[in-house]
């Protein structure tokens, strides 16, 4: 941002200001007030005031020290000053509020009324050609930046040689290095990272994306050009990264405006992927906690169980580790315990063993001889309940 100032100082002619040392952390501002000191040659102010104060040097010091110049000239002195020190003073904020400062002002100094229009005139063409010229050097200085980086990584996560002509792929500036990442590699590294869960406790701890090269996280640019990238070859960005998207690619914004879709996909995660054993333990807390009395056997395959209630597991999941106060808290209760009671009055059995006695004739050496043979079976009836109506059940129109 400092050098958009330098260049808005040369459009304007207003080269009076310089600034302060920013490597102590000092505050960055221009305070043109009777406190600024002056160098040697009475050309220069640099402010050590941290308060604002009075602009009276604005009108005077001009760049030719002729306090002949008109009011409408010192005025448009002074709104480019002011406009330098009101950005400035977020120097230690990130370069998106910088940058949405900049428009904010610069929409208040064209709607001020107390502002003549010419000057208006005069302001908006100083900052739209500071604004080409900065933009002109960011895209030289990227040209250079990328014909100098050292290709570091051209392969994908399989060790395959990536196209880079290829619409699916992209290649990536980061940290002084060229890497190559198919687009399918970048969504899969993102989703995961801010998708982090911990299934111990079901809760989501979001993580920023990492270049999985150097470990290191991917800039706020390198996740705007993926996103964009994303979006022209496939059309459709995928859902959680559009979310990120829309948090500024904020991790911590990202979570607090998508707690409780966070929360439930850990939940499903959990249902869908957890270990056997993790969800045998909630299977039996479920069916303690609706009171169904089911006599499964020991040897029933745990599988195969658990595929089975795995929409209910899912309901009682939600209900027990969702967010406190929410309307999917409580009804998923009231969904659980309606469809464990059709269960159990579907097939009081369920579970079960059973042996099977067959009787065949044997014949052989011409000798008529009844054999015995016995099977087990388990009683596997159950009522058609998957996992996609146990999604869509909360929004049935009526819940009883």
């Amino acid at each position: 941002m400092k050098t958009f100032f330098n260049i808005l100082q040369l459009h304007s002619k207003c080269k009076k200001i310089i600034y302060p040392d920013i490597t102590n952390n000092s505050q960055i501002h221009i305070c043109l007030c009777n406190h600024c000191i002056h160098n040697k040659n009475n050309d220069t102010i640099i402010c050590n005031n941290l308060n604002f104060g009075f602009w009276k040097n604005v009108f005077n010091n001009d760049n030719n020290n002729n306090n002949d110049i008109d009011i409408e000239t010192k005025t448009l002195y002074f709104q480019i000053c002011f406009f330098i020190s009101s950005i400035s003073y977020y120097h230690n904020k990130s370069i998106n509020i910088q940058v949405e400062n900049k428009y904010k002002l610069y929409k208040n100094i064209i709607n001020n009324i107390f502002l003549s229009n010419k000057l208006k005139e005069e302001f908006e063409i100083i900052f739209c050609k500071s604004q080409k010229t900065y933009l002109s050097l960011l895209k030289f200085a990227n040209q250079v930046r990328h014909k100098i980086y050292k290709e570091k990584v051209n392969t994908d996560l399989s060790m395959d040689i990536i196209n880079p002509n290829s619409k699916f792929s992209i290649v990536l500036y980061h940290y002084d290095s060229k890497y190559f990442f198919l687009l399918t590699d970048l969504i899969n590294i993102i989703q995961t990272a801010i998708t982090n869960s911990n299934c111990n406790d079901l809760f989501t701890y979001p993580l920023e994306p990492k270049n999985p090269y150097n470990n290191i996280s991917f800039t706020i640019i390198n996740l705007y050009n993926i996103y964009f990238h994303i979006r022209k070859a496939f059309l459709t960005v995928p859902y959680w990264i559009h979310l990120f998207f829309l948090s500024e690619f904020n991790i911590r914004k990202f979570f607090i405006d998508n707690e409780q879709n966070l929360r439930e996909f850990t939940i499903r995660n959990y249902v869908n992927c957890g270990s056997l054993d993790c969800l045998h333990i909630e299977l039996k807390n479920m069916l303690n906690f609706c009171n169904i009395k089911f006599v499964i056997h020991k040897e029933f395959p745990k599988k195969d169980l658990i595929d089975i209630f795995r929409p209910y597991i899912y309901l009682y999941i939600m209900h027990q580790d969702y967010i406190e106060g929410t309307d999917k808290k409580y009804i998923s209760e009231k969904i659980l315990k309606k469809k464990m009671n059709e269960f159990y009055n579907y097939n009081r059995n369920f579970g079960k063993k059973f042996m099977n006695v067959k009787k065949k004739i044997d014949i052989s050496n011409n000798i008529l001889e009844n054999k015995y043979f016995c099977s087990f079976t388990f009683n596997i009836n159950y009522p058609n309940f998957k996992m996609i109506d146990a999604y869509n059940s909360f929004y049935m129109k009526k819940i009883q």
